[in-house]
């Protein structure tokens, strides 16, 4: 998660409710219907305290799993030895079903089945992401669907979206459930978070979940996104262009395929229940001033695609 803070801020910011669950009737808003419902039944202890109220975080804070309990740290290899300490593909993702992983279709790149029919592995419910750390639960992946549009070369068509399917089924719990899937981009998205387990500023692989918030709709981001939208850096149709309008904020290496969320207004006392409306694509340096600008992978136009083979039969 890289962070080049240029001022402090000492307030935490919360990010208003800017979607709702409530009129849904397709697959994705009925699978969301029951995760919120799940999320209201079994808030995790500390999830309904007064105290907490970290809806949304500045500058790359050390995040529990309370609070994003869909994130995946996701490690594909090229070959057989799943215990390798130096995957071919590091990336974060989200949990969608009980089965299946959201994330981007660049970290598929050279990953190959093991002799026992692995791709790699992934590690839900835990804030480390070390595979040697006793908490959290660890998957195989068994199945890997990249969208069969992607281009790694195509700078305003790459369907950047993967789909992971785990080798078995996940038992859900406060600290891992899965995440709502946006199928109308919000109106009203002027911030939004986005975490992985991405280096930090000084390229150091971050070992703990880190999340951070990030600008859509201010209008000094709006300019730097319009001058790479003029450039042709990224697709204004089927990608998000984000940032922070102060300093260079947003996802480094290693926090692809994460997702970009937003809270959902549920009407239960949990607070951390969430939509996600994009999938951490890549990275735009700016030549000039102290910014970064971070491209997202649109999810809702790709709802039909995903619909197909997480919930094929529903």
């Amino acid at each position: 998660m890289i962070v080049f803070p240029k001022i402090i801020l000492c307030a935490l910011f919360i990010i208003k409710a800017t979607s709702s669950y409530g009129e849904r009737t397709g697959k994705t808003e009925s699978k969301c219907k029951e995760y919120v419902k799940y999320a209201c039944d079994n808030p995790a202890a500390s999830a309904t305290s007064k105290t907490s109220k970290l809806d949304g975080i500045i500058n790359g804070v050390t995040t529990s799993l309370e609070m994003l309990p869909h994130m995946a740290y996701i490690a594909l290899f090229k070959k057989g030895d799943r215990t390798s300490s130096i995957p071919v593909s590091v990336c974060s993702g989200s949990l969608i079903s009980d089965n299946f992983i959201l994330s981007a279709g660049h970290c598929s790149h050279d990953v190959v089945r093991d002799d026992q029919g692995i791709f790699g592995k992934v590690k839900l419910g835990s804030a480390s992401k070390s595979f040697q750390e006793p908490t959290g639960e660890q998957y195989g992946v068994i199945e890997m669907y990249v969208h069969p549009n992607y281009s790694p070369t195509d700078q305003e068509n790459r369907n950047d979206v993967l789909l992971l399917k785990l080798h078995r089924k996940v038992k859900f719990s406060p600290f891992t459930r899965p995440i709502c899937l946006n199928t109308k981009f919000p109106n009203n998205r002027k911030k939004a978070i986005v975490s992985g387990w991405g280096d930090d500023e000084n390229g150091n692989s971050a070992e703990y979940l880190k999340s951070v918030l990030v600008y859509i709709d201010d209008e000094i981001v709006k300019w730097k996104c319009n001058f790479a939208l003029k450039n042709r850096d990224f697709n204004s149709t089927t990608e998000v262009c984000a940032g922070h309008p102060l300093d260079m904020t947003g996802f480094s290496s290693g926090d692809s395929g994460g997702p970009l969320q937003i809270s959902l207004k549920t009407g239960c006392s949990n607070k951390y229940t969430y939509e996600q409306i994009s999938i951490s694509a890549r990275t735009i340096k700016q030549e000039n001033g102290p910014m970064m600008m971070n491209i997202y992978t649109n999810v809702e136009l790709y709802i039909p695609w995903i619909e197909s083979i997480v919930w094929p039969d529903k």
